[in-house]
């Protein structure tokens, strides 16, 4: 397949030219109320091509491998480049990047690829057994476990060959539990980016009495009223918080389109017990890659340190256009999306956060349980 792409790319007349491939085999179970809701083992496969013409990008996939239909995506790619050069207000420049001729696979001690993935449908039905058993306040409960293995190549026309390959292992317990009218739902997740072994370090059964247990003891309180409160919020509603309201915002894409970050580099913004880091290269962590989807190595990138905006993620566009050097924030979903500015993935673990002293100064509330 690299040979494949190298191959088209060369066909290419284009400023710049990319290609990428992504083979994504996904594996997943969710069993509802003692019943297999979902099983599934399949895989999707497909290329993109992604060139730059006088200043204007275009972009072509498809799921049809052949040699033909490759060269066709170098072709399709040029023609919408140039078709939409009329209605640009602003030409792209990239900024320059090294390019790397590097692999990358994700440190594990028991590859999926080598193992039955049947007894996850077991253990998600053990699991669901002992939850609905925790107690008679328990009405509904989802336990669902997932294996996620992507290949990425990446090739461009400065040179640059990477290959990826990123295993990710999830699972999440979803419980609901009735009381005296009253109902609630409580979720409890677990996973890396790791092989099977996080299924054995960090056991789906213990993330899912924890969140029956949480459902059962929550459940009979009093609701909190609407209103104003003081409260003490846990990490992960912070991560979460921080993630949406913040990390967002430190998009460059959305800060050039006017985000409450822009133009506010060097300035405080938060309390000094503050620090926002959106880090590619923490262990383990759901966004972790070495390289990003325009070949950009990826980095620890600080936010905001100690109450002060330092900088926002960026593509190899947007650092040019703010005088930067990219971050290794270009990211696509798959095969059929060019690359955006987004963080990590997912909340945590990776976009990081350090310091929530301001928070923990609220009174407690009577109606905390």
């Amino acid at each position: 397949m690299l040979d494949l792409l190298e191959n088209c790319l060369e066909q290419s007349a284009a400023d710049y030219a990319e290609m990428r491939y992504h083979r994504r085999e996904a594996f997943s179970v969710s069993v509802k109320d003692g019943k297999v809701d979902r099983l599934g083992n399949g895989v999707n496969t497909g290329a993109c091509s992604r060139l730059l013409v006088e200043g204007s990008w275009g972009f072509s996939s498809t799921s049809i491998l052949e040699r033909e239909n490759v060269l066709e995506l170098v072709k399709d790619a040029e023609s919408l480049a140039r078709a939409s050069k009329p209605k640009k207000k602003r030409l792209v420049k990239l900024a320059q990047v090294k390019p790397h001729m590097d692999k990358y696979e994700t440190p594990m001690k028991r590859d999926p690829k080598g193992e039955d993935l049947s007894p996850l449908l077991e253990l998600a039905l053990e699991t669901d057994k002992r939850v609905c058993e925790y107690s008679k306040s328990v009405i509904s409960e989802t336990i669902s476990l997932s294996v996620i293995d992507d290949e990425l190549i990446f090739v461009n026309s400065e040179g640059a060959r990477t290959t990826q390959r990123i295993v990710r292992c999830l699972g999440s317990a979803f419980v609901v539990a009735r009381s005296n009218g009253n109902i609630v739902s409580v979720s409890e997740s677990i996973g890396s980016q790791s092989g099977l072994e996080v299924f054995d370090q960090t056991p789906i059964l213990e993330a899912a009495l924890r969140a029956a247990e949480r459902a059962v003891r929550i459940v009979p309180k009093r609701v909190v009223p609407g209103g104003h409160h003081e409260v003490v919020l846990e990490n992960k509603i912070v991560g979460l918080l921080a993630h949406e309201a913040v990390g967002h915002c430190a998009e460059a894409d959305l800060v050039h389109g006017g985000s409450f970050l822009a133009n506010r580099v060097g300035q405080k913004v938060a309390s000094e017990r503050i620090t926002l880091v959106d880090d590619g290269r923490f262990p383990s962590g759901f966004g972790t890659m070495k390289y990003d989807d325009e070949g950009t190595p990826t980095e620890k990138t600080v936010i905001i340190e100690k109450g002060v905006v330092k900088g926002f993620l960026h593509s190899r566009e947007t650092a040019h256009l703010f005088n930067v050097d990219p971050t290794g924030n270009a990211r696509a979903w798959s095969f059929e999306y060019d690359p955006i500015i987004r963080m990590r993935l997912c909340p945590t673990p990776g976009l990081m956060w350090e310091g929530t002293g301001y928070l923990r100064w609220g009174r407690r509330s009577k109606y905390q349980n």
